[in-house]
């Protein structure tokens, strides 16, 4: 999946465990940020474990500067085994510009590691032949790239037309079938 196309990836995957081997995913929108309107969370939930929020909750244990924040689990194996969530290998490819947005990039990385750590409570843990762990996810940064660069737009327009209206597009400095190829290796 791209963009929020990997948070639907990650949501079906979580709810239908059975249908999916595994997942990958393409710049993710994994974080919900609407604080001027008192909500910000981890995206999609049930992904992360978690609970959906309500909006500007009274309760001061899931509140932060007036903005309704999620029940977390913050990664305790107790919480993980009361609800489902992601588990099944991903690879999470990113661009450089996500990689920017802290909120955005720490939600990932909580995700990625959530899989690595196997904390659902029907995580399958596998080791390679000398007996070490095999990471459940990757985690990779795609230099020069913006979040434009993970779609199809390269191939439909001129590179002299991607060129001129790059910065329109939010394609990021690297060559776009150049950024593709990376991205697909």
């Amino acid at each position: 999946g791209f963009s929020y196309g990997s948070t639907t990836c990650a949501l079906a995957a979580t709810l239908e465990p059975s249908a999916f081997q595994c997942a990958v995913m393409l710049d993710g929108w994994f974080h919900v940020d609407y604080t001027s309107q008192g909500v910000e969370y981890d995206f999609p939930p049930e992904a992360f474990g978690d609970v959906w929020p309500k909006k500007r909750e009274k309760d001061a244990r899931s509140q932060k500067d007036g903005v309704s924040t999620m029940n977390r689990n913050n990664g305790s194996r107790e919480e993980c085994n009361k609800r489902s969530c992601l588990n099944i290998p991903c690879v999470f490819i990113n661009s450089e510009q996500f990689h920017g947005y802290k909120k955005l990039y720490r939600a990932t990385v909580r995700l990625a590691d959530q899989l690595n750590n196997s904390l659902c409570d029907n995580a399958e843990k596998k080791s390679n032949f000398n007996g070490n762990p095999i990471p459940r996810s990757k985690l990779h940064v795609i230099a020069n790239t913006k979040h434009q660069n993970f779609c199809d737009v390269v191939f439909w327009l001129p590179k002299l037309a991607t060129r001129r209206v790059g910065r329109f597009l939010a394609l990021g400095s690297a060559d776009g079938l150049e950024a593709q190829e990376r991205i697909i290796n």
